[in-house]
């Protein structure tokens, strides 16, 4: 006997004998003929027939942006090293680290989350970092930016500073309303609390023993005593309004404050009296006031400008330039060596696709510094 595949596909069985055999080769070449038939003319159907306009064409796409996610990564204080030679910029959950002098990115201290500004005493080797996520001070080696250890301060320690009468590091805990004291001499030593008030943003020290911080909300300016460790005085900062930024003109008593609605106060720190405005741009969270020109600074972050402002006629203070710098570039701080300005911010230019980096300004013509500009961070 044989075996053939049927229309089916399954074999079947016959006997052989010469009739049958010549009967079913006559059978097997008619089927195989009509399934050819079959098969060429169900191709022929389903694409040999022309198609219809409509389908020729398929439906246009509608993709659109339907929402963002942002990260933590946000561009903070930037503090000068004069002696060092670095920049220290908070940034995200890391504080990066730029030689100023070689005008490139060097490192980061890892692992500050939510990292706002540092301060550090100077000859010291340790550098202190607030992290606002983990309302904790970030202790870290200067050289080799390892983290050593960490203090607990109050609710989201912010602003920094070294205050020099007293020696210590003074942290202000934005949301707690409260200020934390640390002698960086002493590690064992438990922090001193003052209480203050309000949502604290930008501080500075007069050297003479008195420190000054900006209540955001209750719109005035808080004076502490640091003999006493003590909140003295209020005072407030009417025409403005939501004070963030603030500097200090130690020869003249004089501390300026940059606030939410475009205005420049002027206080005197002898008594609070309101002795000026100007206007300043958007977004204002750094200000630096040059002892040798006069000059006050202004940085812009919702405007991407820098304001200039000097003193006229009157004591009174006034823009003198505008300078286009990038969205964001909110924050600033001056190297007292160069009397350069450096502006912790994304630069779009930097690279094919952006990087953060450091906007220098200062009063040489450009391209003709003579040390290269901070490259971007990784």
């Amino acid at each position: 006997m044989i075996y053939h595949v049927g229309v089916s596909g399954a074999p079947s069985r016959s006997h052989t004998n010469p009739v049958t055999m010549n009967n079913q080769v006559e059978i097997n070449m008619m089927r195989r003929t009509a399934i050819a038939t079959v098969a060429a003319l169900i191709l022929t159907m389903s694409i040999g027939a022309p198609r219809s306009a409509a389908a020729a064409a398929p439906p246009p796409a509608d993709f659109h942006i339907i929402k963002t996610i942002t990260t933590l990564a946000v561009i903070d204080y930037i503090t000068i090293d004069p002696q060092g030679r670095r920049a220290y910029v908070g940034r995200g959950h890391a504080v990066s680290v730029f030689d100023i002098d070689q005008g490139k990115f060097v490192g980061e201290v890892v692992d500050v989350p939510r990292a706002h500004g540092v301060a550090f005493a100077p000859g010291g080797s340790e550098g202190f970092a607030t992290a606002g996520s983990t309302n904790e001070v970030v202790v870290f080696d200067l050289k080799t930016l390892k983290v050593t250890r960490r203090i607990k301060a109050g609710l989201k320690p912010d602003a920094i500073i070294y205050e020099p009468a007293s020696k210590k590091i003074y942290v202000f805990n934005s949301n707690g309303g409260t200020v934390s004291i640390i002698d960086p001499a002493s590690p064992a030593t438990p922090l001193v609390t003052v209480e203050v008030g309000g949502t604290l943003e930008g501080a500075v020290s007069d050297g003479a023993g008195r420190v000054y911080v900006n209540a955001m909300e209750r719109n005035d300016v808080a004076v502490i005593d640091t003999a006493q460790a003590k909140t003295i005085a209020r005072w407030p900062v009417g025409p403005g309004t939501a004070p963030i930024a603030m500097a200090i003109d130690t020869e003249h008593h004089r501390l300026f404050v940059g606030c939410e609605n475009k205005k420049l106060i002027i206080l005197s720190t002898d008594d609070g009296k309101v002795l000026g405005e100007a206007p300043i741009g958007g977004g204002c969270d750094g200000l630096v006031f040059d002892p040798q020109t006069g000059l006050v600074f202004s940085a812009n972050g919702l405007d991407g400008t820098l304001t200039v402002l000097r003193e006229g006629p009157g004591g009174k203070f006034a823009p003198v330039q505008t300078l286009p710098t990038a969205k964001m570039a909110r924050t600033i701080a001056m190297d007292p060596k160069t009397r350069n300005l450096y502006l912790p911010t994304m630069i779009p230019a930097q690279i094919e696709f952006g990087s953060f980096g450091l906007l220098v300004v200062g009063t040489e013509p450009h391209g003709a510094a003579k040390s290269p500009a901070p490259a971007a961070a990784r």
